[in-house]
């Protein structure tokens, strides 16, 4: 997130080691466990982490893999270095909630641990989440398999080695600008584009258009 050049396990390992080394507190984003590899999968570089490490900082969200974008689903899990440092982290955390947001909604998290407390209702969340990312992986596939085709200029089968739902495309501002006002075709100016968008009906036009302002 958001390039979806996800790292892997040796390059992992060589960040954990660097933290170890330098005394560094890593802050992970764990905004799309499930989109990539799969739930466990995508899970080693926080495990290794917080295996190793005094202290951790994760932050996970239930926007995407549940689907409860809206209802701003997550959690923090800190790892400390002691139970002494524990509470004092609760303590500071529980002040900051006040002031942001006092007492957050719960219909989202009440969705969430009715899902996931649910051995059958876990399992179909697990098959469905399965298919979106079988979905997701497709579609990388085949919108590099359709730039090919076209004769496009450069070279982008890195979206296909990429996961989850974005990547970058690496053109230039101009030509997202092109392609927003000539075609139609949306993403953020640093050409970050959400693949989750492409399916079978519009893949033709959109590579049509991607080359057109290559």
């Amino acid at each position: 997130n958001p390039c979806g050049a996800d790292l892997s396990q040796a390059q992992w390992q060589a960040l954990t080691d660097l933290c170890e080394r330098r005394g560094v507190i890593p802050f992970l984003d764990f905004a799309y466990q499930g989109l990539a590899e799969g739930l466990d999968a995508d899970a080693y570089g926080v495990r290794l982490m917080a295996e190793r490490l005094p202290e951790v900082v994760v932050v996970s969200s239930c926007s995407k893999n549940l689907g409860l974008y809206r209802e701003r689903t997550g959690a923090v899990c800190i790892v400390s270095r002691d139970a002494e440092q524990s509470r004092a982290t609760a303590t500071n955390l529980a002040n900051v909630a006040r002031g942001i947001y006092s007492m957050p909604p719960d219909h989202g998290a009440a969705i969430a641990g009715r899902i996931l407390n649910d051995e059958a209702l876990s399992a179909l969340w697990t098959e469905e989440l399965d298919a979106m990312r079988a979905r997701i992986n497709g579609l990388r596939e085949l919108i590099v398999a359709k730039l090919a085709e076209r004769g496009a200029p450069r070279d982008f089968s890195f979206i296909a080695d990429e996961r989850g739902m974005f990547s970058f495309l690496g053109i230039s501002k101009e030509q997202v600008i092109r392609l927003r006002e000539e075609f139609h075709v949306y993403m953020v100016e640093s050409s970050r584009v959400n693949l989750a968008g492409i399916n079978q009906a519009n893949v033709d036009y959109v590579a049509d258009s991607i080359v057109a302002v290559l």
